[in-house]
């Protein structure tokens, strides 16, 4: 089953997280992306990408009961010090941190659902808006765990470090609009906005490159 699709219009890229529960990422999800991101994106000449949820969701985030036992079962730990981390893991956080250093322009468009890995995904893309109605937040604290990935550092960057540890510790899911109030994303609009206001955002930065 494919996970993730990827296409390319013109000069823009197109990926489209098409998995099963609300895009809920397991380890082959994750797998898959940071593959199409290596074989196909990172080699590309795109100028420009979009990320987006294919149906109602964005990315309902992980698969939390197979990631943390895959994430034990492979973790090298001694006397309760984690030595090293399962390469999935590590390749996932290292496709954020490459989404962030990218030098074209990437926006997360998304609608829907948003938590945990997922909007972790989102937080490395430069651009981010969402729908009004949109639920974003980071709920790890519920399960006993934290955001692994980088976005509790990305979140501090964008709301300050008081308000993003007092989300990720209360673990409370935001609507879009409230989102754009704490700074985690720069618009909301309606739903079926999303998508061509992701592509104006594009725009924009390609004609604001143009004119430095």
């Amino acid at each position: 089953m494919n996970h993730v699709s990827y296409t390319v219009e013109e000069r823009i890229g197109y990926l489209t997280l098409c998995g099963a529960q609300g895009n809920k990422m397991t380890k082959d999800f994750l797998d898959e992306i940071c593959g199409i991101f290596q074989k196909k994106i990172w080699k590309s000449r795109i100028q420009g990408l979009i990320i987006m949820g294919e149906g109602r969701h964005f990315s309902s985030g992980a698969d939390v009961e197979q990631l943390i036992h895959n994430t034990v079962s492979m973790s090298d730990i001694c006397r309760g010090e984690v030595r090293s981390y399962p390469s999935w893991f590590l390749d996932f956080k290292q496709t954020l941190n490459g989404i962030a250093a990218m030098n074209i322009p990437a926006a997360a468009g998304v609608t829907g659902v948003c938590i945990g890995s997922g909007l972790e995904l989102a937080l490395a893309c430069g651009i981010r808006i969402c729908a009004d109605s949109s639920r974003i937040g980071f709920p790890e604290s519920t399960f006993g765990l934290l955001p692994g990935a980088g976005g509790t550092l990305r979140a501090a960057e964008l709301m300050g470090s008081g308000n993003a540890l007092l989300a990720v510790l209360e673990g409370n899911l935001m609507k879009g609009t409230e989102a754009v109030k704490a700074g985690l994303f720069q618009k909301s609009c309606s739903k079926k906005e999303v998508k061509r206001e992701c592509e104006a955002a594009l725009e924009r930065a390609w004609s604001m490159k143009t004119q430095c």
